[in-house]
């Protein structure tokens, strides 16, 4: 079942191009000594003796060991770091729900909610994305995306942080609220703020690791030594084996290589980078395509969910949200009241204007634009 898998292996669609090459310069190589006439005067000039390959073979395994120790170490400890986080955000959701008695309650949701938040607001700004739209869906369940912290955090370049001063503003508003219990209160406290203070080191942790990878010079000449390797090796085997054997045989050690080298690249980024295919929603690349088309029917169709003909302020705000714009009530307001000209509060077909539609592809770009400053902020390439 291994083998059958092999061609929907990742790696290998990684790898292909090297992989490729070598096999032309070995199929190449074998051509060329078969069908040469014996004696020939390049089958000597080009004849490479096997000791340099056996004597630089077990320097690039010992290479090749220690690159993959070290990648395998980032990723050991950024998954340590990730299920510190989980234990620490479990049991604060437990102590919360569990202390029910305490009469401040109505912050229980926010603090739940916040808690749901953190772990995909961290992912987020470990990965250098920007998807609104999943913070969202987690504190609309909890009936909470109208609330001033939720806009500040949507809205911020580091969300994990702003979810912690969310998160300590909560509690501090549900346990010392409860004055009639003050020693239940006061315990309650320096457990949640022992765990807020886990989790702050979570997110430097993390950061330290994002922001620190392995050195671009070492893993550009680790490669650059195993594809040299692999070329030249027909060369040494033209007078070591037949002419059939020499392409299997290269192709099967440039996979070994080729294959555990990329392997390295990918588990020393243990956050979701390397070979995990980052999904963009499917509306935002409906929202990207309409805008695109830079016509007034497709980005209309796009706006007017319920084809109404009309789009009022709700259809407005959800659409911006699926393009990862997010406006408040008077920022949709100040746009729908500068095209609508028969002041129903609603744009019609005919009110739907080319400047609106380059006013909307300005804010998408400058929405795309702080996403990628986010990104190079945390080193991304």
């Amino acid at each position: 079942r291994d083998i059958m898998s092999t061609g929907r292996s990742r790696v290998l669609t990684k790898i292909s191009s090297r992989l490729a090459v070598s096999v032309l310069v070995a199929s190449t190589v074998a051509a060329v000594s078969n069908w040469s006439p014996e004696g020939s005067w390049w089958l000597e000039v080009f004849q490479v003796p096997g000791w340099p390959h056996e004597l630089v073979g077990g320097f690039l395994a010992i290479l090749l060991v220690f690159r993959t120790d070290q990648a395998y170490g980032r990723f050991w400890e950024g998954r340590t770091q990730w299920s510190t986080m989980a234990a620490e955000i479990r049991s604060l959701a437990r102590i919360t729900v569990a202390n029910r008695q305490i009469k401040s309650t109505e912050y229980m949701d926010e603090v739940l909610a916040h808690l749901s938040a953190f772990p995909v607001s961290l992912k987020q700004h470990l990965r250098g994305e920007n998807n609104p739209l999943e913070l969202e869906a987690i504190y609309e369940a909890f009936g909470m995306f109208q609330h001033d912290s939720v806009r500040r955090i949507l809205r911020a370049d580091n969300a994990p942080l702003i979810i912690m001063m969310a998160l300590s503003t909560a509690y501090n508003a549900m346990i010392r609220g409860d004055a009639s219990n003050g020693s239940l209160s006061q315990s309650l406290w320096e457990r949640s703020e022992d765990s807020m203070f886990s989790l702050s080191q979570v997110i430097s942790e993390c950061e330290k690791i994002k922001c620190t990878p392995l050195p671009l010079s070492y893993s550009r000449h680790s490669s650059r030594f195993f594809t040299l390797f692999s070329f030249t090796l027909p060369f040494s085997l033209a007078h070591e084996t037949t002419p059939v054997l020499i392409a299997p045989i290269v192709v099967g050690i440039s996979w070994i290589l080729f294959a555990t080298d990329e392997i390295g690249h990918v588990i020393e980024e243990p956050f979701g980078s390397g070979l995990a295919q980052e999904v963009v929603s499917s509306a935002r690349l409906q929202a990207q395509e309409a805008l695109s088309n830079n016509t007034l029917s497709s980005t209309f169709n796009f706006f007017d969910q319920d084809q109404s003909g009309s789009v009022d302020a709700r259809e407005f705000t959800d659409a911006m949200k699926k393009m990862g714009i997010l406006l408040n009530q008077n920022e949709v307001n100040e746009i729908v009241n500068k095209y609508d000209q028969n002041g129903d509060r609603c744009l019609s077909n005919e009110e739907w204007r080319m400047d609106l539609i380059e006013e909307l592809q300005r804010k998408a770009k400058e929405a795309q634009e702080s996403a990628e400053s986010m990104k190079s902020s945390l080193g991304f390439a």
